[in-house]
């Protein structure tokens, strides 16, 4: 975390050699730890740094990474601590590194270059925390981040952080992921005409069933039509037999 706050501030500030931001680091190191100040103080004075650069971007602020943090963290932990550090207390946390008056400058011109706005809405709160943490993750990966590490951890940042970020993929991951829409492309194209004809295929065959089944029902009705018929003629003629006269006995002679 103090590495990620040395990073964070000279990200900001101009360009700084290797070994004065090692010498930053190593510095506010020493410091938080004499000041055993809270995490959510420390989070708070990164807050703070970074909407005075943001709201101060047409103006060409000459704070150096020192500096900044100094008066960062004095405001920031003057706001949230119930019982801070006072300033003069910081100049023994620095181990004399600023002395009382010199806190005392930092500390106003910090307040002014921050409009005295104090307050951090919880939702802002949180975005920024995941935006360091973004930034965290991305400067220990040495490798850099695929496709699916972008995107999980970028997917809580509103579009402000996002553009801050300028995040880029991987030639590799480029293509892969060209690759991946093309192939997604391809298999929604086949897939839909697939289920087009078997679509087809299946009206074709209903239809059909349907056209023989009725040319089925209306032949075993044809059929069941002449079977009554036949057997009414049977039963006329059978009739007419009954009916008809019987013929003469043979004469019987005496």
């Amino acid at each position: 975390m103090i590495d990620l706050a040395a990073a964070f501030i000279a990200s900001l500030v101009r360009q700084v050699p290797v070994e004065v931001l090692r010498a930053n680091v190593n510095f506010i190191r020493k410091t938080l730890s004499r000041a055993q100040v809270s995490c959510s103080s420390l989070l708070l004075s990164l807050w703070y740094v970074d909407q005075v650069f943001q709201n101060n971007k047409n103006r060409n602020l000459a704070w150096s990474a020192r500096d900044l943090f100094i008066a960062s963290i004095v405001v920031a932990d003057k706001f949230l601590a119930d019982a801070a550090w006072t300033n003069a207390d910081w100049v023994a946390n620095t181990n004399n590194a600023y002395q009382l008056m010199e806190i005392n400058r930092l500390e106003r011109e910090f307040l002014h270059d921050l409009h005295y706005r104090l307050y951090v809405p919880a939702q802002s709160y949180f975005h920024f925390c995941s935006f360091l943490e973004f930034q965290l993750i991305a400067t220990a990966s040495r490798v850099g981040l695929s496709y699916g590490d972008i995107r999980i951890l970028s997917e809580n940042l509103p579009k402000v952080y996002v553009d801050r970020l300028h995040l880029s993929l991987r030639p590799f991951e480029a293509m892969w992921l060209m690759a991946r829409t093309v192939a997604t492309i391809c298999v929604v194209y086949v897939t839909t005409v697939l289920a087009g004809y078997a679509l087809r295929t299946y009206i074709l065959a209903a239809v059909r069933y349907t056209l023989a089944h009725y040319a089925h029902k209306e032949i075993h009705e044809q059929a069941m039509v002449m079977a009554a018929n036949a057997i009414g003629q049977l039963a006329i003629d059978h009739v007419r037999q009954s009916a008809a006269p019987s013929s003469p006995s043979h004469a019987l002679t005496f």
